[in-house]
């Protein structure tokens, strides 16, 4: 037995290892953040090396004020937070139901408001969708949907009979700054007219077109109306209520409801933190994580979908790690809940609910040798997924009915399905053009260092590169994870999450590495690494926020660059900005004020724009043949004019540069020879330029026929 000498040394020396330890994965950890950092800061040419002509530019725009611009703005926001409390009031009406199960006391107000908007978002979607099948899309329909909303709310505030659980405690300023900064940066972003390509396409488009015709009605050619539309119906009533005042408020109010989401997410990622009993610094440093992602305040401010996905991506991960700690009916309904609204949302979903089967099968072989706790735990988890598919089913069994697939326009080789517009062949394309994200084709190798290339070395607008820009906060945080798993310092909670975050991550990688449908994933993966950090060292949590900086950089880039602060206030018209924003807008401009209503405009590779016509138009979705294939199939002006006339077309609306270009004109057949391509080219090039040119600039040219 040792002396009480020996005792004492070896007691004395266990805190100088433990310093030691702790020490060396500090200084590990900022070699690893300092690599990452300069490895970032160097691939960003385009934002952060451009920040300071960004910035000293960002002035130049402001030439004046316009009382008129900012009231529209302001009242687009005020519309946004009337339709954001009467949310509160319909998602207290979710809590009250789930009470009944298991009544959740003391619960913490960031969690009690995150959960009540999300869920009170999901009621006012599925009633939004049914106001649609109604045909009652009328300001009087959204007036009397919002009122409800917010009597349910103010009978939820004044029946509370104690409050929340406090949360007032010290906090890092830093991170809080982190947290408020890229809210109020979207926030603004999201009000300015939309120039975003998938918001053109249908975010926005779509629900201008149902409100122009009362009802979710056929938008011809247009296939994204058969997608799941859960976020865009909020944007549908959030327009209607705009409407009432004009178009530019309606215009406001839809992006200021699609970044919503993002303040939704930011409470709900707090919140799951500080249910667990974490600091308020801790879930503010994983909450800085989260809204930091420059391509999280890109879609926000976008009138992108993938944001709120992830809200109900997390809700589903948060209620997932409850269930595995105590599988019981609340939990189980909770999870079903946030997994229909989230189908609901988009058809990316199925990642999630593929997650949720195997976290699923891994507790149902945990609980084998128990006969009770494994009729429990299947029955809890039917019960969910049943739910979740009930919640999802308006959207699958509309696009069902008027397509023959529950998923069309995915899968066609599979569920079948047919639209006009798209066919088989089509899709299969979309889904060649979808694989390009990430680069094509991949290796093996181009596998492995997916981790890496989209942490440092992603880039917005281009597809092989990720299409948008991650940070390295999350690849910095993968070591700490796994030494913290190593030494069994998280909690099965945050196991739980970080198997679904992986999950996530392994489908998404072998699907379309588009950098937006990995965001639902971000959040799981923070509160992990924020809890992995804290059980480490807490002087990590430092350098974690560090590694943030240059996302948070990112950001400020992109606001600088596009300033829409200024048409915000009027000091720059809607027109410039938008003209100095989309190529082809000064060109529909003078679509609208020149050609006559009855005109009917063939649109050809303008993105998919059909929100910023006011004229009839034809525009194929995405994959643009059956031009192409007339010229291919002309042989002279007359006849290629003729065929165009068929087709009910009065003018045509032309990007040139493409349509044009040898090198990358879909006209350009390599099988062919080059005199015969060069010639369908100049056939097209005289039937553009010999005919009656309305407009014209060096990319577009809009002509009468």
């Amino acid at each position: 037995m040792p002396n009480s000498a020996t005792r004492s040394r070896k007691t004395s020396s266990s805190p100088a290892r433990n310093s030691t330890s702790a020490n060396s994965i500090l200084l590990l950890s900022a070699i690893w953040a300092t690599v990452l950092t300069i490895i970032f800061v160097a691939n960003r040419q385009a934002d952060i090396l451009q920040l300071g002509s960004a910035v000293a530019s960002f002035s130049d725009k402001f030439s004046g004020f316009s009382f008129i611009a900012l009231r529209d703005t302001i009242l687009g926001a005020c519309v946004v937070t009337a339709l954001a409390i009467a949310w509160f009031g319909f998602g207290a009406l979710v809590e009250t139901a789930l009470a009944k199960f298991s009544p959740r006391d003391h619960v913490l107000l960031s969690w009690r408001a995150g959960t009540h908007l999300a869920y009170g978002a999901g009621i006012t979607s599925l009633l939004t969708f049914a106001l649609g099948v109604a045909h009652l899309y009328r300001p009087s329909a959204a007036i009397a949907l919002v009122l409800t909303g917010l009597i349910l709310a103010a009978w939820t505030i004044v029946r509370i009979s104690r409050p929340a659980s406090s949360e007032r405690q010290s906090f890092s300023w830093a991170a809080a700054i982190a947290v408020v900064l890229p809210l109020a940066l979207a926030g603004l972003a999201s009000l300015s007219p939309p120039i975003a390509k998938d918001t053109l396409l249908y975010h926005i488009s779509l629900p201008k077109a149902f409100i122009h015709s009362g009802g979710l009605v056929d938008v011809p050619l247009n296939i994204a109306q058969y997608y799941a539309l859960g976020a865009e119906m909020n944007g549908t009533l959030a327009m209607l209520l705009g409407k009432i005042v004009n178009a530019r408020v309606a215009e406001a109010a839809f992006g200021f409801s699609q970044f919503a989401y993002l303040p939704i997410l930011a409470l709900i990622t707090f919140g799951w933190m500080r249910t667990r009993g974490t600091s308020v610094s801790n879930a503010l440093l994983a909450t800085a994580l989260i809204v930091a992602i420059p391509t999280m305040y890109a879609s926000a401010s976008s009138g992108y979908n993938d944001v709120a996905l992830t809200v109900y991506a997390t809700l589903a991960t948060a209620a997932a790690a409850n269930w595995w700690r105590s599988p019981d009916m609340r939990s189980a309904l909770e999870m079903g809940i946030a997994a229909g609204l989230a189908l609901s949302v988009k058809l990316l979903a199925v990642f999630l609910v593929a997650a949720l089967v195997i976290i699923f099968l891994l507790k149902l072989r945990q609980s084998q040798n128990d006969k009770v706790a494994l009729r429990n735990n299947s029955r809890t988890f039917a019960l969910s997924l049943a739910l979740a598919l009930v919640i999802c089913a308006p959207w699958f069994a509309r696009t069902w009915a008027n397509t023959g697939s529950p998923v069309f326009p995915f899968y066609m080789n599979i569920f079948g399905g047919s639209a006009p517009g798209w066919g088989e062949q089509r899709s299969l394309v979309d889904q060649l053009s979808n694989a390009r994200y990430g680069g094509y084709p991949k290796s093996l190798l181009d596998y492995a260092a997916t981790p890496l290339r989209v942490s440092v070395t992603a880039q917005p607008d281009e597809p092989p590169a990720f299409d948008g820009v991650l940070g390295f906060s999350f690849l910095f945080g993968i070591p700490l994870l796994l030494f913290a798993w190593k030494r069994k310092q998280l909690d099965a909670e945050w196991l739980v999450a970080i198997g679904i975050a992986s999950l996530w991550f392994i489908l998404w990688m072998f699907s379309s590495q588009q950098l937006r449908y990995l965001l639902p994933a971000a959040p799981a993966l923070a509160v992990a690494i924020v809890a992995a950090t804290s059980a480490l060292e807490s002087r990590l949590k430092t350098i974690l926020w560090i590694t943030a900086i240059p996302a948070l950089l990112v950001m400020i880039t992109w606001f600088a660059q596009q300033n829409p602060l200024a048409v915000l206030i009027g000091a720059e018209s809607r027109d410039h900005y938008l003209a100095r924003s989309i190529d082809h807008y000064s060109i529909y401009a003078e679509a609208n004020a020149k050609l006559p209503q009855d005109a009917r405009v063939w649109l050809i590779d303008v993105r998919g724009d059909t929100y910023y016509i006011d004229r009839p138009y034809l525009s194929e979705f995405r994959i643009e043949h059956t031009f192409p294939q007339l010229v291919l199939s002309s042989n002279s002006i007359d006849e290629l004019r003729a065929r165009v006339r068929e087709q009910k077309i009065t003018h045509l609306l032309a990007r040139t540069d493409i349509l044009l270009n040898y090198q990358i004109s879909q006209l350009v057949d390599d099988r062919l020879p080059s005199e015969e391509n060069e010639r369908k080219l100049q056939l097209l090039r005289n039937f553009l330029f010999d005919g009656k040119v309305v407009s014209k600039n060096n990319r577009f040219v809009l002509v009468e026929l």
